[in-house]
Parts: C-alpha cells; structure tokens; sequence
C-alpha cells in the first residue's frame, strides 16, 4: 500500500509541475524511480531487476534518440530538446524502466503515447493553436491509473501472472 500511495504522490506532483509550469520535480521523478526499483527488487530480484531496466532503458533510449535524430535532421528542428522532447519527459520515461517487463512497458509506453496524443490533438482543436503537450505529466497520470488498476486486479502486470 505504501508503494501505491507514494507513486501516486509522486506521479501527481510530476503531473502537476509539467501541466502548470512546464517544469518538473526532480525530487518526484527520485521517488518514483527509488519506489519503482525498490517494488520490481522485492517482486523478481536484483538478477531481473537489472535485465528489464536495462532492456527498458535501450528501448527508451532508441524511441527518444530517434524521434530527436528525426527532429533534428529531417523536420530541421533546432534545438529538439529544448522545443519538443524535455529532459523530464526523458527522466520520466527512466524512472518507470524498472517497474514493467519490456513486453508490457512497450504496451504501456505506448498506450501513454496514444493518451498524450488524443490529448494534444483535443488540446490543439479546442485553443485552435499549436499546443506543447505536458508529455511526462500525461504519462504520470496515466501510470496513476495503471497503479490504481494494478492494486485492484487479480493478477500482477509487472510479471503478467
């Protein structure tokens, strides 16, 4: 129950500080990272702690390098980091490696995608202007739900039994 508790606090301070400032804190992303790696080292051990978070990791660390490659050499973005990939939603991403097997974290790091998406889409229909979407404070609200899911349900979806 702690676990839940802290992740949802923290998920929502990281929620909040991208939607109201467009800034992030570090201090929540720390949290959630040490509950995350703290939970999946209890439920699998250090041997298969290390294996998804570091295969989650490449695969985080392929999806942004290549979406800033693109940005960067295709679309002639300047500065992709600065103007559409922020180092929080990179440290957001990093702090939830350990906490999914990599066949579940792709399905989860691309269901947030979709609700950050469906989001911005609406967002820019509505202010009918190009509108920067709180990436990581999205994604956080969405781990929220999967956390709260998690809790109720059955079966564990960090192992899929």
């Amino acid at each position: 129950m702690l676990f839940i508790l802290g992740k949802i606090i923290a998920s929502f301070a990281i929620a909040y500080g991208d939607f109201k400032e467009r800034k992030i804190l570090l201090l929540a992303l720390i949290t959630l990272f040490i509950l995350n790696l703290i939970e999946s080292f209890l439920l699998l051990g250090v041997y298969d702690l290390l294996i998804i978070t570091g295969i989650n990791l490449l695969v985080v660390s392929i999806i942004f390098s290549t979406t800033y490659f693109y940005l960067k050499k295709i679309k002639k973005v300047k500065n992709p980091a600065k103007s559409h990939l922020g180092i929080g939603d990179w440290l957001f991403f990093l702090a939830i490696t350990p906490l999914f097997l990599p066949e579940v974290f792709i399905y989860v790091f691309l269901f947030m995608n979709v609700i950050a998406l469906i989001y911005g889409i609406s967002a820019t229909l509505i202010a009918k202007k190009q509108y920067q979407i709180p990436y990581a404070g999205i994604s956080a609200i969405t781990l929220v739900l999967i956390s709260i899911i998690q809790y109720f349900s059955p079966f564990e979806i960090l192992t899929l039994t």
